[in-house]
């Protein structure tokens, strides 16, 4: 698979992310019913075409949906990938789609202070269900040294940024699509880049697994300066003026 066709299918399954999957759990969801979950009811998130490339590849494993602080990520077994093997697993972090737990809350205390907080300890509580084996009541999909590829746009790339940075040791390879940055822990990333200059470490500053994809052209708001600083590459995609 090419670097585009990996980012291509990274950007349908952050979009699939808004889908109402309705997961439970020890459910697969995959073939005919996941490619009508994307593609019907009143606001359905991708065509029949896109649809079937997620239905090729990918069946959906797990998924956290938070009616407290509106965290929303489903995660997907890219079939192609052996078990144990990096990226079998993909979590897509929905970005903003309730108006008072996301537009409200969250993107407002990320506006203000930097971190989406309830949706980050979200965030946290799931990546322990996934780590934890099913004998002590988790999911079990990541057994030690396991790694997670995770993908979102804009909310959910803010939250793609906090699983990157505190998650380090985990992540396989992170993606976002005009997402929005995160202030808390760039600062983190900075200072332990100090610390490490201090002692003699070689510490990357950025990590290096992670890509932001920003279109062109356009006001940058959400993936801007507001929201922080950006945490890892980017890759600038020229879209057609709209105006």
């Amino acid at each position: 698979m090419t670097t585009n066709d990996k980012r291509y299918e990274m950007a349908l399954l952050a979009d699939a992310a808004y889908a109402d999957l309705d997961w439970q759990v020890g459910q697969e969801i995959g073939g005919v019913t996941l490619r009508t979950l994307l593609t019907d009811g009143d606001d359905p998130r991708l065509t029949v075409a896109e649809a079937n490339i997620l239905v090729r590849n990918y069946t959906v494993v797990a998924e956290c949906h938070s009616t407290l602080t509106g965290f929303d990520a489903p995660v997907f077994r890219d079939n192609r990938v052996a078990a144990g093997q990096p990226g079998r697993y993909v979590m897509a972090i929905q970005g903003s789609k309730d108006l008072v737990q996301d537009w409200f809350v969250a993107d407002g205390l990320l506006t203000l202070v930097g971190e989406a907080i309830p949706q980050v300890a979200s965030l946290r509580a799931f990546m322990a269900q996934l780590t934890t084996p099913s004998s002590q009541g988790g999911y079990g999909l990541l057994g030690l040294g396991d790694l997670i590829d995770v993908t979102g746009h804009p909310l959910g790339g803010h939250l793609v940024h906090s699983l990157a940075s505190q998650y380090q040791g985990r992540v396989n390879q992170a993606y976002t699509f005009n997402g929005a940055n995160n202030k808390i822990e760039a600062l983190f990333l900075a200072l332990r880049a100090g610390t490490a200059v201090l002692t003699g470490q070689e510490t990357p500053y950025y990590p290096a697994n992670v890509t932001n994809t920003i279109a062109e052209p356009g006001l940058e708001v959400v993936p801007g300066i507001a929201t922080g600083l950006r945490i890892g590459d980017v890759v600038l995609h020229f879209i057609e003026d709209q105006t």
